[in-house]
């Protein structure tokens, strides 16, 4: 066998027969005529090669796309084409056969020569035994029969085939035909098969047993040509499908190709193969044929069977290459290959909600996921662009994705109608984890869960899972041992609108559309069947819609079924391990400005707990409502400035209704109405710590058209610290200080209510009180950082209440303003004045003698003054000739300002007149007093601070204050 092969070359100019014959251990004996062809080596394997001409020339083919019916530009030639390899027939020279007459008549005659085919090119059907052949993944070498028809793919006839043909030229009525060789079979039964019949049931069995990718240098080395020659899927696939006999598995029979006639000639094969495929094949076309003439391409038809993703419709798509005359109108137009695509729905419905068991047991939670629960597509048959053999594709018409009308039902049973481009997936090939975009719903309302049963519905029965819908994305999972169900789509995520929150911040603030995931509402606490994709989103909520008491900024993540739109607790409350932080996810929420909500929810697990927002809908009404009432923790004890009493409630109500119309016209809608109550009831609200004010409920209403109401009711005030002493006048208000006509003032800031009322006579200590007027004002601010305010006015300066201490008689006024920021806000000013004045006639001599008395307190945040004064005096007038006055004023002062001082004051004037002589004197005296830092503790004092480890310094008594030399001269200075 080393010895080189026998080559001959045979050329008849006639019929055109050209063939190279290689001998492989024959040689050439001439020692006898004719010549002939003996064995070299005895014993040893000798083969005869019959190589061809190529036998097929692959030409670019042109895409015509759906939109059009000729190409849109004419190619420029030359037409790109790649011609394939030569094709060889190898035949075993039995050792029955000792020599071959080196004749072309006993060359051409292969009748007594055995095929030499690969292990693959088995009969139909195979007779297996043992392990089955592997397909072909190399080159089949030149030692057996391969025909390379299609350019690419290598055919085989089995060991039943037999070649037919004539040894001399054939001319008939002066026409010499080309010289050709055709399939048939071996004789059956001493009869023999005619070859090249019009039945396929003459030829024996084809199988493709090889399969080269085209690979041919472009503009940059590696490009491919496009629409040059076979997909290389397809001929992956002919080539397993034909060859695949379960060398991985359990023997199976596969299937050969189907050939009507298969022809060999100098110029090129004729034939025509085609093969239908099965839903047990990997990626075969479901019907794939190729018509050739003389080694081109006359007809390629490729069917191939899928699905649609996402909603996996089955589908056909059929391309078409045809040889034609482009422009088919002109005569003198250029032959060309050109591609026509088409796409026929094999399936236009699929219901989802008839799951068989197993496959719903695979499914778990992605089967609530699904919520168009039975999808039409109207679409039949659609002419669109030609596209890859064998791979999943969008289909396209005019180079745009191709939107195929849906008709889907959700969980209600309401229609949804959209239009959405689709991936056209061949059977066999993964399905995608995800549609390529979105499907849009243009705001169809979508119910997102299932009815859920009475039991969970519960009492009320009532139901919202629907939601307008922008956008849905697809994903798919795999189910296994489901051939109607190889995957199952489900929403993945979901772009909807939430109304209740729209309604919630009005027109002016929408949020518009929010992506999120679906859920299976049994399988969740509080049936939430929605969350919010991106975490948690913080809503401010506005104080008008809560209830004006508080201004909450919630942290919503879930959409419950039976609850609405709410924060992400439900988890926590089924856990019993409920945080009220997470309500606001550490943002602001606040009663009256500055009181923490947070501190003031109990941690029971109650769906109360959660602030509930949702839209319900009753055919003629949408209604959007904010509900709250949560636990309240009674024994709470820090910094606010609230305090709860037993019995304590928050209740926040609002709801926002519009009637929908009944008919297309617009008129028939109305305009949204919105009622809000919120009330806090048995609380307490400090003051800066001095003064407390009791309520029994405070109550805010309002509705869209009338003016906004807030009620205390049951108020009672009590001063605490340095103010104790004001509850004497607190003693005298009546039990509800806002019995009167309420002055309502509400803007974004807040809201104030006011009233003033007259006071009945009353005792407080000595002091005989009447013409009391009380002028009481709360601010209620809805801003974060505010701080509520409360002013109490007892009389004011310029109308004061009257006096009366026994037979002496004055007037004053007392005002208090407090804030719940501290003691820093208190501002109190209070002032009172009581006196006598007797007065003598006794005709010759008149006498008056006058004492006046009065104090006044005032004191804003740390800063603190009173002071008091008494004025003595008195006159002597005789016969109106003579006479003398004299008045003394005296006040002392308190004022805590840096540094704190004691300031005396006094003043005496004595005024003499006789006849026309009037003069009079005034002596003046003043003198303030410090108090030294030592005395006082003031640890401000740069130069006399006290050591921070030392104990500060016991209060001073007067003694100590003020020395004898000191109180002498302050005595002398009055004198």
């Amino acid at each position: 066998m080393a010895d080189e092969p026998f080559v001959c070359r045979v050329v008849r100019a006639e019929d055109l027969l050209t063939l190279t014959f290689y001998c492989v251990n024959l040689r050439l004996d001439q020692s006898g005529q004719p010549p002939k062809l003996v064995r070299t080596t005895p014993g040893e394997r000798a083969f005869i090669r019959v190589e061809f001409p190529p036998q097929h020339i692959a030409e670019q083919y042109f895409d015509i796309p759906g939109d059009a019916g000729r190409l849109p530009q004419i190619p420029q030639p030359p037409i790109t084409t790649r011609i394939a390899g030569p094709t060889l027939l190898v035949f075993d020279v039995p050792t029955s056969v000792p020599a071959i007459p080196f004749t072309l008549e006993a060359l051409l005659d292969w009748s007594s020569l055995v095929p030499s085919l690969v292990p693959t090119a088995l009969t139909d059907p195979p007779h297996l035994s043992g392990q089955p052949p592997s397909p072909l993944s190399t080159y089949p070498g030149d030692d057996y029969t391969h025909i390379e028809v299609p350019y690419g793919l290598f055919l085989s006839p089995d060991a039943t085939g037999r070649w037919r043909h004539s040894t001399a030229a054939v001319t008939r009525n002066g026409v010499t035909e080309l010289w050709h060789t055709r399939l048939g079979t071996a004789p059956a039964h001493g009869t023999p098969a005619p070859a090249d019949s019009d039945g396929e049931q003459w030829l024996p069995a084809v199988r493709a047993v090889y399969g080269t990718a085209l690979s041919v240098s472009g503009p940059h080395p590696g490009d491919q040509i496009p629409n040059l020659g076979m997909d290389r899927a397809l001929q992956y696939s002919l080539v397993h499908w034909t060859t695949d006999f379960g060398w991985t598995g359990s023997p199976r029979a596969a299937p050969p190709l189907h050939a009507t006639h298969v022809t060999l000639t100098p110029l090129g094969a004729r034939t025509d193969l085609h093969v239908r495929g099965d839903s047990a094949s990997l990626v075969l076309p479901k019907d794939w044929r190729q018509v050739v003439a003389l080694g081109h391409d006359q007809e390629v038809w490729t069917d191939v069977a899928g699905r649609l993703f996402p909603f996996g419709h089955r589908a056909k798509r059929t391309q078409i290459t045809d040889r034609e005359v482009q422009p088919p109108e002109d005569d003198h137009g250029m032959e060309l290959l050109v591609r026509r695509g088409t796409l026929r729905l094999l399936e236009h419905e699929r219901d989802f909600s008839r799951l068989a068991p197993p496959a719903a047991s695979q499914l778990g939670e992605l089967d609530s996921q699904m919520p168009l629960r039975r999808v039409t597509i109207t679409d039949t048959v659609l002419s669109m662009d030609p596209g890859p053999e064998s791979q999943a594709f969008v289909p396209k018409v005019g180079n745009l994705p191709f939107l195929f009308h849906c008709v889907a039902y959700d969980w209600d049973g309401r229609p949804v109608d959209f239009a959405m481009p689709m991936v056209f997936i061949p059977d066999g090939i993964p399905w995608p984890l995800q549609a390529p975009e979105p499907v849009a719903l243009r705001g169809q309302r979508v119910a997102l869960a299932q009815e859920p049963s009475p039991r969970e519905a519960g009492a009320s029965g009532k139901d919202e899972s629907s939601l307008p819908v922008d956008q849905l994305s697809f994903s798919a999972k795999e189910v296994t041992n489901q051939p109607d169900l190889p995957y199952f789509p489900y929403v993945q995520r979901a772009s909807v609108h939430l109304p209740a929150l729209d309604h919630l911040l009005g027109s002016t603030a929408p949020t518009g559309a929010v992506p999120v995931t679906l859920s299976d509402p049994a399988r969740t606490p509080g049936q939430v069947f929605a969350r919010l994709a991106n975490g948690a989103l913080p809503i401010a909520v506005p104080p008008t819609l809560a209830g004006g008491l508080a201004a909450p900024v919630l942290s919503v993540r879930d959409v419950s079924r039976s609850y609405g739109l709410v924060p992400p607790v439900l988890d926590q409350i089924a856990a019993a391990r409920f945080n009220p932080r997470d309500l606001f996810g550490g943002n602001s929420a606040v009663l009256f400005g500055t009181v923490d909500l947070v501190d003031l929810i109990a941690t029971t697990a109650t769906d109360n707990q959660v602030p509930k927002l949702r839209t319900e809908h009753d055919g003629t009404t949408v209604t959007t409502s904010f509900t709250w009432q949560p636990s309240l923790n009674y024994d709470y004890s820090g910094p606010s400035p609230l305090r709860l009493k037993s019995g304590a409630a928050l209740v926040i109500n609002s709801a926002t209704s519009a009637r929908l119309p009944s008919s297309p016209t617009p008129e028939t809608a109305s305009d949204p109405v919105t009622r809000v109550t919120g009330s806090l009831t048995r609380f307490t609200l400090s003051f800066g710590g001095v003064v407390a004010v009791g309520f029994d409920e405070l109550h805010f209403s309002s509705q869209t058209g009338r003016k906004m109401s807030v009620e205390p009711r049951g108020v009672d005030v009590t001063f605490e610290g340095e103010l104790q002493f004001f509850n004497e006048l607190a003693n005298i208000l009546p039990l509800d200080v806002f019995g009167g006509d309420v002055q309502l003032k509400a803007d974004p800031q807040g809201v104030v209510a006011s009233c003033t009322l007259a006071l009945p006579k009353a005792a407080v200590g000595v002091f005989s009180l009447e013409n009391i007027a009380l002028s009481t004002k709360v601010t209620l601010p809805f801003a974060t950082g505010s701080a509520a305010s409360l002013r109490l006015a007892f009389s004011d300066p310029s109308n004061p209440f009257l006096v009366t201490v026994a037979m002496i008689g004055g007037a004053g006024s007392c005002g208090i303003e407090v804030s719940t920021a501290g003691k820093r806000t208190v501002k109190v000013d209070a002032s009172i004045e009581v006196g006598g004045n007797i007065s003598v006639d006794l005709m010759a001599v008149r006498a008056n003698v006058h004492a006046m008395g009065g104090f006044y307190f005032a004191m804003q945040g740390d800063k603190l003054e009173c002071s008091a004064y008494l004025r003595i005096g008195g006159s002597i007038e005789l016969l109106g000739i003579a006479g003398i006055s004299v008045e003394m004023y005296l006040t002392l002062t308190y004022n805590n300002a840096s540094p704190p001082s004691f300031c005396g004051r006094q003043m005496a004037t004595v005024a003499v007149h006789l006849l026309t002589f009037t003069t009079s004197v005034d002596l003046r005296a003043e003198r303030c007093f410090p108090i030294p830092p030592r005395l006082r503790g003031d640890r401000r004092s740069s130069s006399n601070a006290l050591d921070p480890g030392k104990k500060p310094p016991e209060p001073c008594s007067f003694e100590e204050l003020m020395d004898l030399t000191d109180w002498t001269t302050y005595c002398a200075a009055f004198a």
